[in-house]
Parts: structure tokens; C-alpha cells; sequence
């Protein structure tokens, strides 16, 4: 088995220096804005002025953990290609997020997703979604991202893996702290760049190895080449992932607050939704970049008879197939550019998880218990809890090992037991009005009651080694999660019928409440596409009925004074934009411009006008979609 040389840890310690320098430099950037303004706006979301491109990086950054080497490679290893519906089946719900999801949450104005479901239906649902979301990062994504940087590390490095671990998470936590998701997003940025090399070359190498696909359809069974396998399968039916993934996925990539925060950063809805466009279309390859990778650890694995049932070696943990093929496969001098993608991996999943831990607890948990700090103070109180996560993550060291080998089943399960009932709640009060308020609330506690119950039973019997309670826990966990979606919606509107409550969309005097609004109303959706760069903060917390109606009205909000003025297609102006409106087009006072007329004058070549216009993003997202039918085709 080959080893690092010097050269591959000279480039490994060289990418630390570059990537942390960068940081640095973006971190310097924001410390000075904040000097200026300290905002939780400019801290938790970057000012809202990410591009696109950035957003794709970082969406697919915080995705792909080093749990995907280690997890899905090794599940892949173990059982063939199943376990790559995780993959392909997220490229239409990444889709879902750019054209479902974040429309409505610009809409709303939120900060947090479990904002919406405060303005939708009450406070305590989005208390209830955040301590749970709080609980999955530290007990679950975390937990789940270290176990795999120890599995890693203890293969390729020969250090004290422990030491290695906490100073990658002192690393990530530096920049966490100093430069907000800025700081996270432009860095995750670099790391993705450099994960897809790496990943694109042991991909290359194992194949060479195994003498391409052919080689591998020789050496192993035809099972490990279908996607989808009976539905009486324990570990992959494809009746789970046909229905309960479809109910797992969208929680994961249009409610999780780690991943909706890196598109509410976007300048405008074009760009939030051309970089949900461009994470989809990274997540194709990551199919081929750690589930192919898997066949050919196996392969070479059988001939080197280290496989479990083997009689003249014990028994080897599937988990470290992709290190394996590191040292094994992958040349001299590349093996350091290699784990340097891996590690990227590591600390873009921290960065991630602690950033938007951070952000739920400052702005849902501690702003409402102390409404008198300022902005300064509630950044400061996001600083804290990013370190206080990394304390966390330091202390779960010790526990991390009694995860167990099937690992990328483990780390799926929790998720599987919560999502169902939020995506239930959010599901239905984005598309329908019936749901009411106090409904809500119970189909969320009968959707965790259902799932914690579950998790209970499954941890006594494995306590106790008997499977006392039955069908109940042998159950699927994907299966479990359809089972818990429609009871939870089987609650909402069972519930909302009950209540006879009146319908949450009240029609003021002065038009309706921003939480009672309908994403796909065509008109908001065209002037959101159009707006300038500031108006489309600004118009985010207008509400529906000022957007719909029009109606006569002058209103502060968010220290933003706006005026919509007689007879003019949702003309917004604002106190700090008088000057850049003079500049932009001459006009006597008291007269309008409209967004249209705000977004021409901009200074815009036809060709990016065109590439931010709603025909074009929708024209790539049919093309992926056709992609991936013509994908799922073939593998089945």
C-alpha cells in the first residue's frame, strides 16, 4: 500500500496557506463593512449580493462532505449502484428549490426558512423546526462529517487523528467566525473547484485500474449494476425511493436552513435561481465521482480477497474504499492535491453546518428573547455560537466511532424521521390556504411524535439484540417516511377542517399579511425577475396585497422608507436611491420609474440580459430535467 510522500504533503500544507490567505482577504473585506454598518443582513447573508456562480459552488460544497467519500463510496462498494439514487434522484429537487421554494421565501422576506412557517402559522412551529434543526446539525451532520474525517485521516495521514481533526476544525471555525457566510461561501468556492479535480482524477485512475467499465461488469454480479431493486429490498426498494426520497430530498435541499441560505444570499432571483440551476448540474457528476469509484474498490478489493467472508485476511470496513483507492491507485505527487480535495470536503461541511447553526439560533432563538440588542450585538452572539458548535464538535470525538460501518445508512436515518411532517407543514402552505394555523402546529408534533417514537423502538432493539416491536420497526426508513408524510397531512387538513377556522388569508385595508401570499401568482414572479439589484431587497418585504392591488398606501419597513406612487406598475423608491435614480433617468419629483424601466437602464450587455432572463434559466432547467430522465433511463 503506497503512502503520502513529502511532495504530496508539501502541496497538502501549500493549499492550507493559499485557501486560508483567501480567506483572510474575504474575511478583511467583511470586517471592514461591518466597521461601517454592522448588519446580521451583511453577517448571516453575505449582503445579499452573491453571484450566481459562487452559489452553485457553495450549494454543491455543502452537499458533498467527506461523509461522501467515506459513506457513499463504501456503500457502494458494499451494495452497487443503489445507493446512487441519493445522487441522481437530488438534481430535479435541487430544481424544486430554485423555482418552488426560494421565489417564495424572497417573497416573504425571510431570513431563516423557519421564519416562513412563523409567518404562515404560528411562532411556536418555528421554534419547534429550529431546536429540531439544531439537534440534526449537532447530532447528526456533524457527528456524521467528523466519524468520516477520522476514517479518512486515520488511512491516509499518519499523524494522531484526533489532533488532525481539531485543527481542521479550529481552521474552519476561524474563518467561520471572522468573515460570516461571505467568508464560507467565496472559500467553499475554491474547496469545490479543488474536490472536483481531485475527485475527477482518482475517478480516472480506478478505472485505468480495473481495465474501465468493462472490467467491472466482468468481476462483479449484475446486481451491482441496478439502480432500483425489489421493493422488499431492507436497505434500497425502489417503491423508498420512487416516494419516500421525494418526501426526504425537499426538506434536505429547499427547507434545510444550511442549504436555502446560500441562495437567499443572491443578488436577485435570477441569480439565486441560475445557481440552483448550476448545483444541479454539478450534481450529476457526483454519481459517477464517488458511486463508479466504489465498483472499483470492490473489484480490486476481490482480488486482493480482503472482502468480508475472506479466509486468509479479516474482514475490511467498506467505508474505506475511497482511501484505499487514494494510496493504492492514484500516482506519486497526485495523492497530496488529492486529499486536499477531501479535506475540503471536511471543512466546507463544517463551515456550512456552523454558519447556519449560527444564524437559526441568533435570529429565530435569541433576537425574539432579546429584541432590545442591536445589530453589533446579535452578529457578536453568531460569532459565539459558531465556537461554541466547534467546542461541540471537539467533544463528540470520542463518541463518533459507535456510528458503525453502514454508514451512509445511519446518517440518512435521522433525517428520515423528521422531514416528513416540515416538509408536510411547508408543502401544503405554500400551494394551498386552507391549512390553518393552529393545524400546523399538531401536524408537526404528531410528525416528530411519530418519528422519535420510531427512533426509540429501533434504539432498544438494538440495545436488546430482539425485534420486539415487530413491523413497525422493520419497516424501511424511506417507506417509514411516506407513511409519515401523509399522516401528518392527513392531520393538517383534518385539523383545519375541525377548527372552522377563517382562512388564513385575511384582506386588510391595507392590503394582505406577507405569510399570506402564493408563490406562482405570475406577476410577482415577472417583477421579482426583473428587478435591479436593490430593489429586490427592498421589495422582499412588501406584501402581497401591496404587490397584487397597489394600493395607495406609504410604509416603513426595515429602516427602508418606501412609496408607492399613484398609477405606476409597483414602483418602488427609496430614500437612499434618489440619487442613483436622478443619475439613471431625469424626472421631475413625485414621478415613478418601474422596475422594467429600472432593469433597461441598467448597464447590461443582451447577452447577460439574456442569460438572466426567465426563458433562459427555465430553458436549462428543462434540459437537466431531460438529462436526468434520459440518466435514470439507463441505470435502470
Amino acid at each position: 500500500m503506497g503512502e503520502l510522500g513529502f511532495v504530496d504533503f508539501f502541496v497538502i500544507a501549500l493549499y492550507f496557506v493559499l485557501l486560508f490567505c483567501f480567506s483572510a482577504l474575504v474575511s478583511r473585506h467583511q470586517l471592514r463593512a461591518q466597521s461601517a454598518f454592522a448588519s446580521t443582513e451583511t453577517y448571516f447573508l453575505a449582503e445579499r449580493s452573491v453571484t450566481w456562480v459562487p452559489i452553485a459552488l457553495s450549494l454543491f460544497a455543502s452537499n458533498i462532505g467527506s461523509e461522501h467519500f467515506v459513506g457513499l463510496t463504501g456503500a457502494a462498494a458494499q451494495d452497487g449502484i443503489s445507493v446512487g439514487w441519493y445522487e441522481v434522484g437530488a438534481v430535479p429537487v435541487i430544481l424544486m428549490l430554485g423555482f418552488f421554494f426560494y421565489p417564495t421565501y424572497l417573497n416573504s422576506g425571510i431570513s431563516t426558512t423557519p421564519e416562513y412557517l412563523e409567518q404562515r402559522y404560528t411562532s411556536p412551529c418555528k421554534t419547534i423546526v429550529v431546536v429540531c434543526s439544531l439537534f440534526l446539525y449537532v447530532f447528526s451532520k456533524i457527528a456524521a462529517t467528523l466519524y468520516a474525517s477520522e476514517i479518512l485521516l486515520a488511512e491516509l495521514v499518519n499523524m494522531n487523528r484526533v489532533v488532525a481533526v481539531i485543527l481542521l476544525i479550529f481552521g474552519t471555525t476561524v474563518y467561520t467566525v471572522l468573515g460570516g457566510l461571505e467568508a464560507v461561501i467565496y472559500t467553499e468556492a475554491i474547496q469545490t473547484i479543488v474536490l472536483l479535480l481531485g475527485s475527477f482524477l482518482v475517478l480516472g485512475y480506478s478505472l485505468v485500474a480495473v481495465n474501465g467499465v468493462v472490467g467491472l461488469k466482468e468481476e462483479l454480479d449484475s446486481s451491482f449494476f441496478h439502480i432500483f431493486r425489489p421493493a422488499t429490498d431492507p436497505d434500497f426498494p425502489w417503491t423508498g425511493f420512487i416516494f419516500g426520497f421525494f418526501v426526504v430530498a425537499p426538506w434536505y435541499w429547499g427547507i434545510d436552513q444550511v442549504i436555502v441560505q446560500r441562495a437567499l444570499a443572491g443578488k436577485n432571483i435570477a441569480h439565486g435561481q441560475l445557481g440552483c440551476v448550476g448545483a444541479a448540474f454539478l450534481k450529476f457528476f457526483t454519481f459517477f465521482l464517488m458511486v463508479v469509484p466504489g465498483l472499483c474498490a470492490r473489484v480490486l478489493l476481490n482480488r486482493d480477497r480482503q472482502v468480508e467472508g475472506g479466509e486468509e485476511l479479516p474482514p475490511i470496513n467498506f467505508n474505506r474504499a475511497y482511501p484505499y483507492l487514494i494510496l493504492n491507485v492514484a500516482p506519486d505527487n497526485s495523492k497530496g492535491f488529492i486529499v486536499a480535495g477531501m479535506l475540503a470536503a471536511l471543512m466546507s461541511s463544517l463551515a456550512s453546518v456552523f454558519n447556519s447553526s449560527a444564524t437559526l439560533f441568533t435570529l429565530d432563538v435569541w433576537r425574539p428573547l432579546f429584541p432590545h440588542h442591536d445589530e453589533q450585538k446579535l452578529v457578536n452572539v453568531g460569532r459565539v455560537s459558531v465556537v461554541v458548535l466547534a467546542i461541540f464538535a471537539v467533544l463528540w470525538l470520542p463518541v463518533i466511532p459507535l456510528l458503525g460501518k453502514r454508514f451512509f445508512l445511519v446518517i440518512q436515518f435521522p433525517p428520515a424521521l423528521v422531514a416528513p411532517p416540515i416538509f408536510a407543514v411547508f408543502f401544503w402552505g405554500m400551494v394551498s390556504r386552507y391549512p390553518r394555523k393552529q393545524a400546523g402546529l399538531w401536524a408537526l408534533v404528531f410528525g416528530f411524535a411519530l418519528g422519535l417514537t420510531r427512533f426509540l423502538l429501533d434504539i432498544v432493539e438494538a440495545v436488546s439484540g430482539d425485534k420486539m416491536f415487530g413491523g413497525f420497526t422493520s419497516i424501511n426508513f424511506l417507506h417509514f417516511a411516506v407513511i409519515n408524510f401523509a399522516a401528518s397531512s392527513g392531520v393538517l387538513f383534518g385539523l383545519s377542517a375541525i377548527l372552522n377556522l377563517c382562512p388564513p388569508n385575511r384582506f386588510l385595508d391595507d392590503g394582505t399579511q406577507a405569510s399570506d401570499f402564493m408563490f406562482f401568482q405570475t406577476n410577482i414572479f415577472d417583477r421579482l425577475m426583473r428587478q435591479s439589484d436593490e430593489r429586490r431587497s427592498l421589495s422582499s418585504g412588501l406584501t402581497f396585497g401591496d404587490a397584487i392591488e397597489l394600493p395607495r398606501l406609504s410604509s416603513n419597513r426595515n429602516s427602508d422608507s418606501l412609496r408607492l406612487v399613484e398609477g405606476s406598475d409597483a414602483d418602488l423608491i427609496g430614500d437612499d436611491d434618489t440619487e442613483d435614480q436622478a443619475e439613471e433617468q431625469p424626472a421631475a419629483e413625485g414621478s415613478s420609474i418601474s422596475l422594467r424601466e429600472r432593469w433597461q437602464g441598467k448597464k447590461k450587455s443582451k447577452v447577460v440580459q439574456f442569460c438572466m432572463g426567465k426563458l433562459f434559466i427555465r430553458s436549462l432547467a428543462l434540459t437537466i430535467i431531460l438529462l436526468w430522465v434520459i440518466e435514470v433511463g439507463f441505470l435502470a
